[in-house]
């Protein structure tokens, strides 16, 4: 047998997965990318992208809120949190002045421990913490070219200073995180979140997929209406560690940030495999945010039609929720089948979490994929399928780009 680490959770434990020899793998891992040091950090927010510096845009002004997304995301902001306070002291801003948001969206909302998760104790330490809520504290601004209503978190609205620290990570639907998502979905209201989503689909609106994206181009108006100055985001590498760092404007900065993204998570792929594993790491908090891992992109260029798929996920904090989501799924029975789809129609798919029950699966995914608490019998399970197979073992699926999708402009 053929032993591979998936990284597998989110205190990055390791699972084995064992493979038979005559499987043909191909390793599709994130190249080995160095973490910047601080002095690069610190390089990134003197030579900001589109905008002056953050200690420039702070003085005169007495409130600053920093905008930071959900756990599930996989942003090591605890890394350069106290350069963002730093800035901000220089210009003028007090620690008793600047509000860290989690900017959740439709996601649980944090607690003390995750706030320091994300953050640090330092930052919780000096500065004031609050979760943004979709139904509540919020102010209307107008509607934009597209139709939907904009309703933005009172805080942000009222803050001096605008700042939204986020990760460039691959996005179903707007191609890539960060920018301005942050302000939507981030801080914005269920209103808002719900039209922006049923009104702005089309075959742009894709993972890597950027131009005449209008799903992207939503946010981005969102975001200047909600006049956010500047945005500070991470690109990570396999470690989980920032391997670039951008700051400066929601639309310049993002840009260079995505270019970058491309190189660093673009994997190695057969494209005509006999099946995969796919891994949710490294977002696998939750069992609904790492299924992300099971992009139809990822898995129709690079798996046979007739092929199988193995999603492996950690789920160490259950299958978590989305109330956008979870209120569709009440609304239109068929809404679990997205996964079907996703995986296609002749595909054989199945799931393996030594965390979940079979009910919380079946939550989130079809009855007719087979459910495995441990992992060497899901993949005897793909074995029994294939002989000698081609197979693309993706230990970080939901920031794993296939060729084609990297390509994407």
């Amino acid at each position: 047998m053929q032993t591979y680490k998936f990284p597998f959770g989110a205190d990055d434990k390791f699972l084995d997965v064992r493979v038979p020899d005559d499987w043909q793998v191909t390793w599709s891992a994130l190249p080995d990318t160095p973490d910047l040091t601080e002095a690069q950090m610190r390089a990134a927010f003197a030579n900001p992208i589109g905008t002056p510096t953050i200690e420039e845009l702070a003085r005169g002004k007495k409130t600053a809120v920093i905008i930071i997304d959900d756990n599930g995301r996989p942003t090591p902001t605890y890394l350069y949190a106290h350069l963002i306070l730093e800035e901000l002291n220089k210009g003028g801003i007090p620690d008793s002045g600047i509000t860290f948001v989690a900017g959740v969206g439709c996601h649980r909302v944090f607690s003390g421990p995750d706030f320091r998760q994300k953050i640090g104790d330092e930052a919780v330490g000096r500065c004031r913490t609050i979760n943004h809520s979709i139904y509540e504290n919020l102010v209307h601004l107008g509607h934009t070219s597209r139709g939907t209503p904009v309703s933005v978190n009172r805080d942000v609205v009222e803050a001096d200073l605008r700042i939204a620290a986020g990760g460039i990570i691959p996005h179903g639907s707007a191609g890539f995180g960060g920018g301005g998502k942050l302000i939507l979905p981030g801080v914005c209201s269920m209103a808002t979140i719900d039209y922006h989503h049923a009104h702005n689909r089309g075959p742009k609106c894709c993972i890597g997929g950027l131009e005449d994206n209008g799903f992207r181009l939503d946010i981005e108006e969102i975001a200047r209406m909600a006049k956010l100055d500047v945005i500070i985001n991470a690109v990570i590498n396999g470690k989980r560690r920032v391997a670039g760092l951008f700051v400066g404007d929601l639309v310049a900065a993002h840009r260079k940030g995505v270019e970058l993204a491309r190189k660093l998570y673009a994997v190695p792929c057969a494209t005509n495999a006999d099946a995969a594993i796919i891994s949710g790491y490294p977002m696998d908090r939750e069992f609904g945010e790492s299924m992300k891992a099971l992009s139809p992109g990822l898995i129709g260029s690079t798996v046979k039609p007739d092929g199988s798929i193995l999603f492996v996920s950690a789920a160490v904090d259950g299958v978590g929720w989305h109330r956008l989501g979870d209120r569709h799924r009440f609304e239109n029975p068929d809404a679990i089948n997205e996964i079907r789809r996703r995986v296609g129609a002749g595909r054989y798919g199945a799931v393996c979490s030594p965390n979940l029950s079979e009910a919380e699966v079946r939550m989130k995914i079809p009855a007719d994929f087979p459910f495995f608490k441990n992992i060497d019998e899901a993949v005897a399970a793909i074995a029994a399928r294939h002989k000698s197979p081609v197979v693309n073992l993706v230990p970080m699926g939901p920031i794993s780009l296939s060729p084609k999708a990297a390509a994407l402009k």
